[in-house]
């Protein structure tokens, strides 16, 4: 969702190939036109893997960064400035 300072309104986020769901954990705004969203996916595999992922929003549209290896997923993200972000997350050893 977006606000234009009067209302709300709904975005699209981009598909991700290969995963059954999305799970958004947090959001984070330092700027009017810039935005980071972080969470996790869940894979079509039979083990159903988690992996971490973020959404950054820079008023045009949203571009997605994955992380593959390991099974992981961000559950926070806090942007004091533009372009300065920390996420926070879990991964664990499967096996």
């Amino acid at each position: 969702m977006s606000s234009t300072g009067v209302n709300w309104r709904l975005l699209a986020v981009p598909a991700i190939a290969g995963q059954s769901q999305v799970l958004f954990q947090g959001i984070s705004c330092p700027t009017a036109n810039e935005c980071v969203a972080v969470g996790q996916t869940v894979d079509n595999t039979a083990q159903g893997y988690y992996h971490a992922f973020a959404d950054t929003w820079s008023g045009g549209g949203w571009h997605l960064s994955t992380l593959r290896g390991a099974p992981s997923g961000f559950l926070g993200v806090s942007c004091p400035a533009a372009n300065r972000c920390v996420a926070s997350g879990f991964t664990y050893r499967c096996g």
